[in-house]
């Protein structure tokens, strides 16, 4: 039973916002890759890949510290080769200046694969992707695992990354339907599984990282709770958040009224 209850006026304590931004070091990096690399290899793989593109970068960034801003990218690794052969990183003609990012750039033979640029941009200056994964370790009867977004209880062999990287990755283990089929599957467990994937541990330095990212979110938030006024347009309301450029994890929204049911829906002209 509950006993002396009472309603009280409390003050919303302000923590301020941090000043110092937290760097995810370049030999953090380094040992996520390796420990992949040790997973992988436990698990009779020739060789792993990961994809990424702008909605599906987080695996790829945990791994090298590069996120795709407007095309796609993909990571190579020959698991056999890794220590004396560094994996590939294959990007677009505009990632190959971005690619600058990450820390650990020098750690990867960057390859320009232009089919991962936009739409009108030149295309006559890469290698056949067929090329580039036979550099990468690809052969006939490789087994190669697959990263990139989802893994699926009734199958490995399901696959949802482009199906023109699946195809040529199978075309070149060799093999036909059901062999074919197994010489490349779904490896994305082993970064993403919530009990033992990799990224279902967070280092110290990564979580600094999303509190730091964290701490503006709420302050955005706040910011709209305390200074949200009758009369103003969902668009105003969002405009108190002072977003600061931040990359975001979800879509910015607000609803109101009868819309506010609809979920993660963007704003609009809607009074609040």
């Amino acid at each position: 039973m509950v006993r002396n209850v009472e309603l009280a006026s409390l003050t919303l304590p302000d923590f301020g916002l941090p000043t110092v931004e937290p760097i995810i070091p370049a030999e953090l990096y380094r040992s996520r890759l390796k420990r992949l690399v040790e997973r992988a290899r436990a698990e009779n793989l020739d060789v792993f890949v990961v994809y990424g593109d702008r909605e599906h970068f987080p695996n790829l960034a945990y791994l090298t510290g590069y996120d795709p801003r407007f095309e796609e990218a993909l990571l190579i690794i020959d698991l056999k080769r890794y220590g004396s052969q560094k994996p590939l990183l294959l990007v677009g003609n505009e990632g190959k200046g971005y690619v600058n990012v990450s820390p650990v750039k020098d750690d990867f033979e960057i390859v320009l694969y232009q089919n991962f640029s936009l739409l009108g941009q030149p295309r006559g200056q890469s290698r056949s992707l067929a090329d580039i994964l036979r550099a990468g370790g690809v052969t006939a009867g490789s087994q190669v695992g697959a990263a990139g977004w989802k893994y699926y209880a009734e199958s490995p062999n399901w696959l949802e990354t482009p199906s023109f990287l699946v195809d040529a990755l199978r075309d070149l283990t060799g093999g036909v339907d059901h062999v074919r089929n197994a010489n490349v599957r779904n490896a994305t467990h082993l970064l993403m599984d919530a009990s033992h994937g990799l990224r279902a541990i967070n280092e110290v330095e990564q979580l600094a990282a999303f509190e730091f990212a964290a701490t503006f979110a709420s302050q955005s938030v706040r910011d709209v709770v305390f200074g949200v006024r009758a009369g103003m347009t969902e668009f105003e309301a969002v405009q108190l958040m002072r977003l600061n450029g931040l990359p975001e994890s979800t879509y910015t929204f607000l609803a109101s009224g009868s819309r506010a049911t609809l979920g993660m829906i963007s704003p609009s002209k809607s009074v609040c």
